[in-house]
């Protein structure tokens, strides 16, 4: 299977479209906009991933079977992050119980300090 090859000039310009977008990324970090930073961070690192997989792992030129197999990869990374996103997001619906659980800990914690030493 014979592969086309990437001109120098390609690849110049993906690495200064990637640099220009790095410094978006830092831009981005530096500035508040509301609830819309992970909407604004996600598309920027969406874009430098793409620009990535499909020039430097050669994607772009790639079989059906190739982009199919990375297309599944990029997927299940997604499942992964959104079910991690949903049980950080879930994590303080029993926030009532948090204070009273900690009471006792630090009660027994302070009652354990509190003996008297003996010999």
């Amino acid at each position: 299977m014979a592969h086309e090859s990437v001109s120098r000039r390609t690849y110049i310009v993906v690495f200064a479209a990637l640099m220009v977008l790095l410094t978006a990324s830092a831009w981005v970090a530096q500035y508040s906009f509301g609830e819309w930073n992970l909407v604004v961070a996600v598309g920027i690192s969406v874009a430098k991933t793409a620009l990535i997989m499909l020039f430097f792992m050669h994607l772009i030129h790639a079989s059906r079977l190739t982009r199919l197999i990375a297309l599944g990869g990029l997927l299940w990374f997604g499942f992964l992050i959104i079910l991690t996103f949903s049980d950080y997001g879930t994590r303080g619906w029993r926030s009532d119980a948090l204070p009273e659980y900690h009471e006792r800990a630090v009660d027994r914690a302070t009652d354990r300090m509190s003996l008297p030493i003996t010999r």
